[in-house]
């Protein structure tokens, strides 16, 4: 991945993930992409105040 995704493009990432067997490493992947999710949203937030 080049750039940085969307919201609709992570939202997208976790839903392949949520079909994905659950294992250890999937659990985690799932965790850290909603920690990212979570971070982008509020800096989405924040530019749009800005504007």
């Amino acid at each position: 991945m080049d750039s940085i995704p969307t919201l609709p493009e992570t939202d997208v990432i976790l839903a392949e993930l949520r079909r994905l067997p659950q294992t250890a490493e999937t659990a985690a992947l799932i965790d850290d992409l909603l920690e990212f999710r979570t971070l982008l949203a509020a800096r989405s937030t924040d530019t749009d105040q800005a504007h």
